[in-house]
């Protein structure tokens, strides 16, 4: 960008990001990860970058940004849908999938473990873009690779076709994600495991829990986690069980600052698909440390 361009848009930025305690070394780890293969990695993936030009890079960066999305998870998504060894994506779909899957919090050795569980021979030998799609369905739901294989199995031997017995298999595998503890916020904002969530919504219940908001829990370094980053952090779900809940805020379009509760009253019935897509604040019970900062971009 040239100065008084970078110098406006800082300008015009700065404040949000502030409030949502983006840093400048944020910004500049995300456009890293973003651009070309420039991207020193500090921890193991098999693609330095998601090799977006600067023209996409400009497009995606605030956007991702304000969703509080980690580099290394960006890079780490994207490396499992571009690898030939992982989801084996053409890279212009891996690239817009990454940023996509990132933003929805996907945990990418779950999608990996899903692919080759759909995939693979040993598993329910789908074709391969059958496999990939149904993968990162999967993954934002959350369904468990193993609980899948073991279903789908179970169903075949009962005389299903395929194709029945991995419909059947699905609502089995996404109850048994993360040992059935996760939860996530329905219509009324109350999080809900999938169990309850099936129990509350009958037939519909998986495409509901799967555009519903994620649950997200404290941890002992005062930052709010969904539970795959949670369990990631500890190495432990137990300590998920014993963690609080997030009280989880956002911006809306009127640029204040609402919890969960407060979107659902502004926004009534479409208060998830705003949410979902609103900046991302630091929980109530987040540390607060970002100091105001000019943005260069």
């Amino acid at each position: 960008m040239t100065s008084s361009d970078a110098a406006e848009l800082a300008a015009q930025e700065a404040p949000k990001l502030t409030q949502c305690a983006i840093t400048v070394s944020m910004l500049q780890a995300l456009c890293d990860t973003m651009y070309a293969d420039r991207y020193s990695c500090s921890y193991s993936c098999s693609y330095r970058g998601l090799e977006l030009s600067v023209t996409q890079v400009r497009q995606f960066l605030l956007p991702v940004a304000y969703q509080q999305v980690e580099p290394a998870n960006l890079a780490s998504l994207f490396s499992t849908l571009y690898s030939t060894n992982g989801v084996d994506m053409q890279k212009s779909d891996a690239q817009s999938r990454a940023i996509e899957l990132a933003k929805l919090q996907v945990d990418a050795s779950n999608l990996q473990s899903l692919f080759s569980a759909l995939y693979a021979t040993s598993g329910l030998d789908l074709p391969k873009k059958d496999a990939q799609q149904q993968a990162l369905e999967l993954a934002v739901a959350g369904a468990n690779a193993t609980q899948l294989k073991l279903a789908y199995q179970g169903f075949t031997r009962m005389g299903k076709s395929k194709q029945d017995a991995l419909q059947a298999a699905i609502p089995e595998a996404v109850l048994a994600g993360f040992n059935g503890l996760a939860r996530r916020h329905a219509q009324d904002t109350t999080p809900y495991t999938a169990a309850e969530f099936q129990m509350h919504f009958g037939g519909d219940w998986e495409s509901i829990w799967a555009k519903s908001p994620q649950e997200e829990r404290v941890a002992n370094d005062h930052h709010a986690y969904g539970i795959a980053d949670f369990i990631k952090y500890y190495k432990d779900s137990w300590y998920w069980s014993q963690a609080k809940t997030a009280t989880q805020k956002r911006l809306a379009d009127d640029g204040k600052a609402y919890t969960m509760e407060e979107f659902q009253q502004y926004y009534t019935s479409t208060w998830q698909q705003k949410w979902l897509g609103a900046p991302v604040l630091p929980c109530a019970e987040c540390s607060q440390t970002a100091q105001q900062q000019f943005i260069t971009v």
